[in-house]
């Protein structure tokens, strides 16, 4: 008598096996095709109220806040935020507070959670504290699990700026885009002593667009700077940032 070619207990693997896979076909399937779903609900074009404002300020970095490597990876290239580290990640935590502040983890991940949808671990931040890497701009010490934040004075010596200008918005129901002018300034002295103002393209100063006497600066010719466009999701009712990108007219 021939042996069949699986036992039973093999029959019933397979059939648990087939089902598992077409279920995971059939989660996958759903992912796709919300996700589809979301990129395709159309924008419309915004006012650009206080709420807007508010979410934009937040991310308007300048240099000397603690963290100008930062301020050069948002204008650089494309930056999504999902892919932030540990310390950009407690930077926006800090950016918050002006003197003295002690927080609790959950204190914390409440504050990032304002802003973007990410968490901080225990052990990602004693790693920073350790190193006191927002020195000099913060002191940072972890005392009865809590971390205590003290921000120092210091004046900022940069000669760089950067300013920026509300375009646009548009939104859909779980979407923002809000298009924004940048430009990037240098002060110095010209040739005459005189204190001017150059203006450039680039966060990295190499592509010259205009130069004022400082006390012209104001009338920036917005039309010659790139537009960038920071993408947000709507998030229990507050806007979180996903990307920030240039937009390539």
């Amino acid at each position: 008598m021939r042996k069949p070619l699986m036992s039973k207990t093999q029959n019933v693997c397979l059939v648990l096996l087939c089902i598992l896979f077409t279920l995971l076909a059939i989660i996958m399937v759903k992912e796709i095709l919300g996700k589809r779903k979301e990129q395709l609900l159309p924008f419309e074009d915004v006012a650009i109220d206080d709420k807007i404002r508010e979410t934009s300020d937040f991310w308007f970095l300048q240099y000397c806040e603690g963290m100008d490597e930062l301020v050069t990876k948002f204008y650089k290239n494309e930056v999504e935020t999902k892919d932030f580290s540990s310390k950009e990640k407690l930077f926006l935590v800090l950016r918050g507070i002006d003197e003295e502040e002690t927080l609790s983890m959950d204190q914390i991940n409440e504050r990032l959670n304002q802003y973007v949808s990410l968490t901080l671990s225990k052990e990602e931040i004693m790693s920073l504290v350790d190193h006191q890497v927002f020195l000099p701009y913060f002191n940072l010490s972890w005392e009865n699990d809590m971390l205590k934040v003290v921000r120092n004075a210091k004046t900022c010596s940069s000669k760089r700026g950067i300013a920026s200008k509300i375009v646009r918005a548009s939104k859909n129901d779980l979407y923002l885009n809000v298009y924004v002018k940048v430009s990037f300034s240098k002060e110095q002295l010209n040739d005459e002593a005189v204190e001017v103002v150059d203006y450039f393209k680039d966060v990295e100063n190499k592509v010259f667009v205009e130069r004022f006497v400082r006390e012209d600066a104001k009338n920036v010719l917005w039309d010659l700077f790139d537009t960038y466009v920071y993408q947000y999701k709507l998030v229990d009712d507050t806007y979180h940032l996903l990307k920030i990108s240039v937009v390539h007219e």
